[in-house]
């Protein structure tokens, strides 16, 4: 009898083992693993790799929340990223409108038209940096819908003065003719 056992032991192994099926969860209800499970511990890391002082940490972080902004807890990060807007490094700051405007259009669930985040976009067609003012101009293009404004990275401060001041003009006028609840 114990040959018999033995032999039943080892077809088992050879078997490939059975799966169970999916059990069907009631309508509405979310997996463990779905939308929001572990946004915290992850905010958190990302949160922690934007406060060292080095450059790396705080690049691959800006980077992670521009491509997966969905998979963080935003409203947070918003506070982590906003200083970074104002970095010395030009690279840092650069990815910082992008994670920026990621976060918004997360938060928004699609392409944001938040007023603070055209504010904040206006404010950096200031930049010292070209490529920061561009990176701004392409998106506040992209979310304002307007591109009657023409403004160029490569001019003068004055004749970027001009525009920015178009910009703002047209914030308030947009501002002005606007339902409230499409700025919040």
């Amino acid at each position: 009898m114990a040959d018999k056992e033995k032999e039943q032991q080892e077809e088992k192994k050879k078997k490939p083992a059975e799966k169970k099926p999916a059990q069907a969860r009631p309508a509405g209800e979310k997996s463990a693993k779905g939308a929001g499970a572990g946004k915290g511990p992850k905010t958190a890391q990302l949160k922690k790799m934007l406060g060292t002082p080095g450059f790396h940490n705080r690049y691959i972080a800006l980077q992670e929340i521009t491509l997966r902004s969905g998979d963080y807890e935003t409203p947070s990060l918003k506070a982590v990223v906003a200083p970074l807007l104002k970095e010395k490094n030009a690279k840092l700051r650069g990815k910082a409108v992008l994670a920026t405007v990621r976060i918004y259009d997360a938060k928004d669930k699609g392409i944001s038209k938040d007023e603070e985040l055209f504010k904040t976009l206006i404010a950096l067609l200031d930049d010292a940096d070209e490529e920061v003012r561009e990176l701004s101009n392409v998106q506040l293009k992209g979310h304002s819908g307007n591109r009657e404004i023409k403004f160029d990275a490569k001019r003068t401060p004055e004749e970027r003065k001009a525009k920015i001041n178009e910009w703002t003009k047209w914030l308030m006028e947009k501002k002005d003719k606007s339902v409230e609840t499409e700025f919040e």
